[in-house]
C-alpha cells in the first residue's frame, strides 16, 4: 500500500512542479472542472485517496502523518460532494481569478506535501 502513497506523492510533485513553470496550466484545468460532472468525479477521487492514505498508513515510515494526510484529503472530498454546484462554481472561478504568483506559491506547497509522501513511502 506504501506503493499507493509513493504514486500519489510523484504525481503531485511533478503536476506542481509544472504548476511553477506554467501556472496558467491549473487554470485551464479548473475551467474543465466546472462541469458538475467533473466534479463529482473530482470528489469521489479524493475520497477514495484519502480512504486510501488511511489504509496505508501504517506501511510508511510516517503513519500519523499519512493518516492525518488521508483524513483531510476524505474530508475535502467529502466537503466537495455536499457543497453544492453554485458554491463549488464560485469557488473554482475565484481560483481562476489568482494570480500567478499565488498558483506558485500553491504549487511550492504541493511540491513539499509530494516529497513528504514519497519520503514517508520509500
Amino acid at each position: 500500500m506504501s506503493l499507493f502513497v509513493l504514486a500519489v506523492g510523484v504525481l503531485i510533485t511533478a503536476g506542481s512542479l509544472v504548476l511553477i513553470v506554467a501556472p496558467g496550466v491549473l487554470k485551464g484545468i479548473l475551467s474543465v472542472f466546472l462541469d458538475k460532472n467533473w466534479i463529482r468525479v473530482a470528489a469521489v477521487a479524493r475520497i477514495g485517496i484519502g480512504v486510501l492514505f488511511i489504509f496505508a498508513a501504517p506501511d510508511t515510515r510516517f503513519p500519523g502523518y499519512i493518516m492525518g494526510a488521508g483524513v483531510v484529503i476524505l474530508l475535502a472530498g467529502l466537503t466537495l460532494a455536499f457543497m453544492g454546484s453554485a458554491r463549488t462554481k464560485a469557488f473554482v472561478e475565484w481560483w481562476m481569478a489568482q494570480s500567478n504568483t499565488v498558483m506558485r506559491l500553491v504549487a511550492v506547497a504541493g511540491i513539499l506535501f509530494g516529497a513528504s509522501c514519497i519520503w514517508a513511502a520509500i
